[in-house]
């Protein structure tokens, strides 16, 4: 309220000694709470008021004004009435809270002055209730450091409240830890059960670490599935590894849905202030290598596992991350690195040479000659398996020509391909036009590495039908379904029966996907 405002009030109570039908029409239709009180007591409040207490007029008439203040308000409403009831003109502008009717507390901003009602001093105001707006600040701040989801600290905040703990542990000369948590497969959960019971599993996870670790850790989501805990004092190092079994624990036994348990399977990395090392970033980033490369052994194992950060491991992931930018570059720009190596085949029962594995090799100019195991792996999760594929085939096509020139028009050449280059449609394509120009496609024979686990049964009736014991018309639904609805160039499934390339092309599944059964004909180990 403005002092000419207040003034023009104090000077309507002054001449009329009443409350006008001006006034109380004006005050109304105020949206905002306007209350008159004399000698501690509410003499007029608007329906605004009304609204913000809880109370009607009536009620309110006669109350007394500290009854409905917060009492540790009391003091400072205390004092202005004080001042009011000696006639000072006080304009005062305070935050204070009072009580709901229905036990609630409100928060109100009062703008307020003295005026002179029927020749005696009383205070006036205009109070507007802020609680949403406090309420809403609230739950900004709330989520300026909590993740909204779990409840647990956000990414921000826990990097914050990490480095206030690294100067701690600086000053006080003692060790921190943290712990990088991922859990293992969470996407496959959500493509099974829906977003919503992913939340909801998110959300167990963060009551339950909560509730059953220390809590002076700082535990937070970091982001997705991926949660840390800083241990802000670190006494023995064997510590952390009961706090990684605590967890995996946690998730393993105590998440529940619909009243069963999830087990979860935990992939968790380890780093130690200081000796892994000394800012916020080098821990996390060190914490999560560790926990990448623990991930690959809960993936194989199928199993929880914790690793600690080693710089042996630092060195393998950052040689790993030049090699993928380096192979990126290579097969775009200098694709005469790549090399292929002939192991011979030979038919076991004629000791004929019927034909060529092709083997891969990469002659970088920075590290030297790689043998395929230093890059495959890299080559596929990148993506650049595609292309690395479609180069090989490329280079046996053109040695198989040069062979043809030459009067070897007979040989075949074996590849080794992967699942994601079978999925493929480029590569397909591109497989299809660079053997348009042999003289025969299945000349060049692509294979996939062994059948395994539920496939064994398919694998072992392609053992019997390369014998004669049984069609492969017997089961060719299955054999489609089981090994792929995928377009093949000859087949070959080889196995230590020394089966002939020939026998084996007489196996003829439409769009059947050839595989490759592991035996001592191919030999072992790495084929591309």
């Amino acid at each position: 309220m403005t002092k000419k405002t207040t003034k023009r009030l104090e000077d309507h109570f002054e001449n009329f000694n009443s409350i006008s039908e001006i006034f109380l029409t004006f005050a109304d239709l105020s949206p905002a709470g306007i209350y008159l009180y004399q000698d501690g007591k509410f003499i007029y409040v608007n329906k605004a008021g009304e609204k913000i207490s809880g109370y009607t007029i009536d009620e309110l008439k006669g109350m007394e004004l500290l009854s409905l203040i917060h009492p540790e308000d009391h003091e400072t409403v205390k004092k202005i009435m004080e001042r009011r009831e000696k006639g000072e003109k006080l304009e005062a502008h305070h935050y204070l809270r009072i009580k709901h009717k229905n036990g609630g507390y409100r928060n109100l901003y009062v703008v307020s002055n003295t005026v002179m009602y029927k020749g005696k001093p009383a205070g006036i105001g205009i109070a507007l209730d802020i609680t949403e707006k406090n309420d809403l600040q609230e739950k900004l701040a709330y989520l300026s450091s909590h993740d909204e989801l779990t409840g647990l600290y956000n990414r921000n905040f826990l990097i914050e409240e990490f480095k206030e703990l690294i100067n701690l542990a600086k000053s006080n000369q003692y060790s921190l830890a943290f712990l990088y948590i991922d859990i293992v497969r969470f996407k496959e959960i959500i493509n099974i059960y829906g977003h919503s019971t992913g939340d909801f599993i998110l959300k167990e996870i963060g009551q339950q670490l909560k509730k059953s670790l220390k809590e002076d850790y700082v535990i937070g989501r970091l982001s997705g599935d991926k949660f840390g805990v800083v241990i802000p004092k670190l006494e023995k190092i064997e510590n952390v590894s009961k706090v990684a079994e605590k967890i995996i624990n946690i998730l393993e036994n105590h998440i529940r849905l619909d009243n069963k348990e999830v087990p979860l399977t935990a992939s968790i990395g380890i780093t130690i202030y200081p000796y892994d090392g000394k800012t916020v970033e080098e821990l996390i980033k060190n914490a999560e290598i560790a926990m990448n490369h623990a991930k690959k052994i809960s993936k194989k194992e199928n199993r929880s596992k914790y690793m600690f950060f080693s710089y042996k491991l630092g060195k393998q992931i950052e040689e790993k991350i030049k090699l993928k930018e380096l192979l990126k570059t290579s097969l775009k720009y200098n694709k005469d690195e790549f090399l292929l190596y002939y192991q011979p085949i030979v038919n076991l029962k004629t000791g004929r040479l019927e034909g060529f594995e092709a083997l891969v090799r990469w002659k970088s100019e920075k590290f030297g000659i790689l043998p395929s195991e230093k890059f495959i792996q890299i080559a596929e999760e990148t993506g650049e398996i595609i292309n690395l594929g479609k180069l090989i085939i490329e280079k046996a096509v053109n040695h198989l020509q040069i062979l043809d020139e030459k009067g070897f028009k007979n040989f075949k050449v074996a590849i080794n391909i992967s699942s994601e280059q079978l999925k493929s449609e480029s590569f397909i394509k591109h497989v299809s036009k660079i053997t348009e120009n042999l003289s025969k496609k299945d000349r060049i024979i692509l294979w996939t590495l062994g059948i395994t686990g539920e496939s064994g049964e398919v694998a072992d009736h392609l053992k019997k039908a390369l014998r004669g014991d049984c069609s492969i018309e017997d089961k060719k639904e299955d054999l489609i379904k089981e090994i792929g609805d995928v377009m093949w160039y000859g087949a070959l499934l080889a196995d230590e029966l020394g089966v002939s390339l020939e026998e084996v092309a007489k196996i003829n599944i439409n769009k059947l996907s050839s595989r490759k059964m592991r035996g001592k004909m191919m030999g072992s180990g790495d084929n591309r």
